[in-house]
């Protein structure tokens, strides 16, 4: 009789010691977090590699490595977002207007381009978090590369959009934008290559769609490129500029190989949603 009781005891304490257990908070382990990151290409110059007969493996975007030799594997799987014949605007792809995203833990990083020779050709340096996506940009000025990273916050108004620009245009011209035929008052008078704003603020009460167009300061009777945008209050998206006008000469040395290049007109606008 006593065992028995000293069992049902023992049971009993157990039970109670389950039930207990269920009605505290589980804290969960900790683990590394991701954040996002997005390639566009927006160079003449590496654009033209990747239909080279003389090309020998895609431009990757080393991330924390200092291997320019590095190729995928065997089943075309890469470790590093890279630019090639599928990916030749941007890694990963823009889906209707929306760019997606390669995964990267948080933290600080170090992207290395790399053309198809494997001479790395920038190097820069990303914080990525979990909250906003990374989106770099790479263009180039005869064959002088450059790139642009971008970690900007937007923060969602009612009755505004956040509207950023990025001109990658090589060449001196400066160029103006207008919207649904007006000049925006909210964005800036002018922009030249190089140029870049973070998400500016306009006031959109509701759904609409814009006719963007590009002109030259110089000549606002020739229409350079269009764009057409619907946006909706509360978003966010980026209009880049990329290309060689029309009076950009027609062909220019490659400092890294000494070879002439010839150029044609690519001036182009793209819009891409953000947010």
């Amino acid at each position: 009789m006593t065992a028995y009781i000293r069992e049902k005891f023992l049971y009993l304490l157990i039970v109670f010691g389950v039930l207990s257990a269920c009605n505290k908070d589980v804290t969960p382990l900790p683990g590394a977090g991701n954040g996002n990151i997005f390639f566009y290409n927006a160079s003449t110059a590496l654009q033209g590699e990747l239909t080279s007969p003389a090309r020998r493996r895609a431009n990757f975007i080393l991330i924390d490595s200092r291997d320019s030799n590095y190729v995928w594997d065997a089943d075309h799987v890469s470790k590093h977002p890279y630019f090639d014949g599928s990916y030749a605007v941007s890694h990963p792809a823009i889906v209707n207007g929306w760019p997606t995203f390669w995964p990267v833990p948080t933290g600080t990083h170090t992207l290395r381009l790399v053309d198809s020779a494997g001479t790395i050709l920038l190097t820069d340096s990303v914080k990525i978090d979990d909250q906003n996506p990374a989106l770099v940009f790479y263009g180039d000025s005869c064959g002088d590369f450059r790139s642009l990273v971008t970690t900007d916050v937007f923060k969602p108004a009612d009755g505004q959009i956040g509207m950023r620009l990025i001109n990658l245009s090589p060449g001196d011209g400066k160029y103006f934008l207008t919207f649904n035929k007006k000049i925006p008052a909210e964005l800036p008078a002018a922009t030249h290559f190089g140029d870049h704003t973070g998400y500016l603020p306009m006031n959109v009460v509701r759904q609409d769609t814009f006719s963007i167009k590009v002109f030259s300061v110089s000549d606002s009777s020739n229409v350079l490129s269009r764009v057409s945008l619907a946006v909706s209050p509360g978003h966010a998206y980026t209009l880049l500029m990329s290309g060689y006008p029309e009076n950009h000469p027609a062909s220019y040395k490659d400092p890294r190989t000494g070879r002439m290049v010839s150029l044609q007109t690519t001036f182009t606008i793209q819009a891409l949603k953000n947010y």
